[in-house]
């Protein structure tokens, strides 16, 4: 690229959009493998097909709420860990996780 044609700002918004659509893609095609690997333990049929139809279901589940089939039928009332359709935000989460980590340890003599 020629020096003189580059632009000498970074398109942010653009970079997020591309990134966002990137999700949807992977998020759209893991969708796609695990219905299909549902659909497949279905028409094989059998205990095999049985166990490998409710493991594409769970991964599937999984992928659009956030939490596991059988972690949803043990436990209805925690919530999703997904928020309107979006994760925690995750400085928030870091910054709970690194909580006990910022106070000094005790003296234990």
């Amino acid at each position: 690229m020629n020096p003189m044609n580059r632009p000498e700002t970074i398109d942010i918004l653009a970079i997020g959009r591309e990134q966002q659509r990137r999700a949807k893609t992977q998020r759209a095609t893991k969708l796609a493998i695990w219905g299909g690997v549902a659909a497949l333990g279905l028409a094989r049929g059998g205990l095999l097909g049985l166990l490998l139809a409710a493991y594409g279901i769970d991964r599937s589940v999984r992928l659009l709420s956030g939490r596991s089939l059988w972690q949803r039928l043990l436990d209805p009332r925690r919530p999703s860990p997904l928020l309107n359709g979006k994760r925690p935000d995750p400085v928030d989460q870091a910054s709970g996780f690194s909580f006990p980590a910022s106070d000094p340890p005790a003296a234990g003599f």
